[in-house]
């Protein structure tokens, strides 16, 4: 990911970079670093274009800010989970109140809720409460919907 990072000159998430330079950069060959790329993709630390045989990548807000040592935590609330993460539980939690455990909700449903319109975001806070356990999704890499944990039902029971 810092090969990434530096070949996009340090800049902001959002420049696209050529497998080939990244290749070349760290002295792998290209089939590591598909499969590295890959893992980074599941962790929604990269976005991968090009489809089952990517062409570029781009840094995610998480994972530009794993590159810079910065606290992917920021900005939190007092509890130590990053508000949108909070906002985004508990608009869940909301939706899925009234029916029976466990309840999957459609993920535009809670993004309505929020009027959130940034969709990279919206894949940071759900890969981030997936890692930390609050939520689970119905498809790796490609959610469409996600279900509180009892972690996250915990979370958004909290004032």
């Amino acid at each position: 990911m810092s090969a990434v990072h530096d070949l996009a000159g340090g800049r902001e998430t959002g420049y696209w970079v050529s497998i080939e330079a990244v290749a070349k950069s760290i002295d792998v060959p290209h089939e590591r670093v598909i499969a590295a790329i890959r893992s980074a993709e599941a962790a929604n630390l990269l976005r991968a274009s090009g489809g089952r045989a990517p062409r570029s990548v781009r840094l995610t807000h998480m994972g530009l800010l794993l590159v810079e040592g910065r606290d992917v935590e920021q900005p939190t609330t007092s509890g130590g989970v990053p508000s949108l993460v909070r906002q985004f539980i508990k608009a869940t939690h909301e939706i899925t109140r009234d029916k029976p455990p466990p309840s999957w909700i459609a993920i535009h449903r809670v993004v309505l809720k929020l009027r959130i319109r940034d969709g990279e975001k919206i894949h940071d806070v759900i890969a981030y409460a997936v890692l930390i356990n609050l939520i689970r999704v119905d498809a790796p890499g490609d959610p469409h919907s996600v279900m509180l944990t009892a972690e996250g039902v915990k979370l958004a029971s909290r004032p």
